[in-house]
């Protein structure tokens, strides 16, 4: 696939990006690839960015050292991979304590 992100001012230069699927690639069109490459990045960008900032307000990070932004992120991806891991033993403890209220 090609694509060339830019602004008005500055139109980008073409780049291309190459996909790796268990699909042929006569199974669908381009357009219908596109669209599916699209919507599985879209939603797993949406979700990934949601739950770091909801979670841990990384939008609200202001440090500007790639070192440190970089740190920080890995980190919040172990921590939300260790919530995930554990959350259904959480729920089902509290789930236990709210009926008995």
């Amino acid at each position: 696939m090609e694509s060339a992100r830019g602004t008005k001012k500055c139109p980008g230069t073409p780049e291309k990006h190459y996909y790796v699927s268990s699909m042929e690639a006569s199974e669908h069109s381009p357009e219908d690839w596109l669209r599916l490459i699209r919507n599985h990045w879209g939603g797993v960008e949406n979700r990934n960015h949601w739950r770091k900032d909801a979670c841990w307000r990384e939008d609200h990070t202001r440090s500007r050292n790639k070192n440190i932004v970089g740190a920080l992120a890995l980190l919040r991806n172990a921590l939300l991979a260790i919530v995930a891991d554990h959350l259904d033993t959480y729920l089902r403890l509290h789930a236990r304590f709210f009926r008995g209220l």
